[in-house]
């Protein structure tokens, strides 16, 4: 029976795409602002993704590593390479299910945008896990200033300590909203019935749709807790503000008096 191993690599944040395109060698199928599909030889392609992932079909671990070796300086922020892999195995029956890291195909699928349709989902995949370690990171951050607020009823956090925490909460939502498409429904199943049930069968059996409004539950009580705070900081600040005047003020009588005894 024909099979594809997909191997899903996240390289980096972002990748540059212009460059990179003129020094693959292959067969470039698609290409888009957000993705090059190649056909390289025989039963193999890669896949390159905005979002700093790359996909690899039918090769070894020697060969994506030297690949990536050769590609690092189109790497625009390297990550941690955390990866997915999942086999496609083409039968005879006719249905489509995924089990122990395999998804079973009837032969008829066997196309190349099957393999692509897998490389998106696994782009989908690895994005949902990137983006949940640092949205669980900022959760556990805003945690522990809670507690001190609870504790102390106060944030001992300086100025820019805190200026650096709300960057990194506002980046994060951008980057996020940068690459939402990620998380779409490739176009590849809008008119295709048998691509479309492969789609649904990896996003089930990953879990994809609930990880998803997980990560946005958390992205949203990161963002009240953060509302909070940034009120909290305020109102300090024009208590320190008031503070000032009124020594000036006090300061100004003082002096106004004191002339006043002088003369």
């Amino acid at each position: 029976m024909k099979t594809y191993k997909i191997t899903a690599i996240n390289i980096a944040e972002n990748i540059d795409f212009i460059n990179f395109k003129l020094e693959l060698k292959g067969t470039l199928i698609t290409y888009t602002n957000f993705e090059l599909f190649y056909y390289m030889s025989d039963n193999q392609y890669i896949g390159i993704f905005q979002n700093g992932v790359i996909v690899f079909a039918n090769y070894s671990q020697a060969e994506i590593a030297s690949i990536l070796d050769s590609l690092k300086s189109f790497m625009i922020n390297p990550q941690s390479n955390t990866s997915e892999i999942v086999e496609i195995l083409l039968t005879d029956t006719e249905r489509v299910y995924y089990e122990n890291n395999v998804l079973y195909v009837p032969e008829g699928f066997d196309d190349k945008n099957l393999v692509r349709l897998v490389m998106n989902d696994l782009v989908q995949i690895l994005g949902i896990d990137f983006y949940s370690r640092i949205t669980e990171h900022l959760l556990t951050q805003v945690k522990k200033f809670a507690v001190n607020l609870e504790t102390t009823g106060k944030i001992a956090l300086p100025k820019k300590d805190r200026n650096k925490f709300i960057g990194s909460c506002l980046t994060t939502k951008n980057k996020i909203a940068d690459n939402l498409y990620i998380f779409d429904t490739p176009t590849l199943v809008w008119d295709d019935e048998i691509l479309e049930k492969v789609h649904n069968t990896l996003i089930a059996s990953f879990n994809l749709k609930a990880r998803l409004k997980e990560m946005e539950y958390t992205l949203s009580v990161v963002n009240e807790n953060l509302q909070i705070f940034m009120e909290i900081f305020e109102h300090a600040r024009a208590a320190t503000l008031e503070i000032i005047v009124i020594l000036l003020i006090i300061f100004e009588l003082v002096n106004g008096l004191l002339d006043r005894i002088h003369l």
